[in-house]
C-alpha cells in the first residue's frame, strides 16, 4: 500500500484524468467510479474495506469541484457495492456567479 504522500504526488495527474473525462462525456450529469475519485482526492484515513485506495478527501473534493464548475456528490442508487458508492458530478449553475 502507497503512503500518503505517494497518494498525494500521484493525485494531481488522476485529478488531470478526471477533468479530461468529464469535458469529454460533454454532460451535465456524469457518474463516475469511487476508486478513481478516491485517488485523484486522497484523504488520510484508510478505507476498511479496500487496500487499493483511501477515503476520499471530501473537503479537496468540494473545493475542486466548485473550482471546476462542478458539483460532486454521492449516486448511492447507482453502486454495485454500497461501501463504494460512484459519485455524481453535476455542472453547477453558473448564472448566479
Amino acid at each position: 500500500m502507497a503512503s500518503y504522500k505517494q497518494l498525494l504526488e500521484k493525485s494531481e495527474a488522476w485529478r488531470d484524468e478526471l477533468q479530461r473525462a468529464l469535458v469529454a462525456n460533454g454532460g451535465t450529469d456524469v457518474i463516475t467510479d469511487y476508486g478513481s475519485v478516491a485517488r485523484a482526492f486522497p484523504s488520510e484515513a484508510l478505507h476498511p474495506h479496500t487496500f487499493e485506495f483511501d477515503f476520499i478527501d471530501t473537503q479537496a473534493l468540494k473545493s475542486w469541484s466548485a473550482a471546476n464548475d462542478w458539483i460532486a456528490t454521492p449516486a448511492p442508487e447507482k453502486a454495485k457495492d454500497p461501501k463504494f458508492p460512484p459519485i455524481r458530478f453535476r455542472r453547477a449553475d453558473t448564472s448566479k456567479k
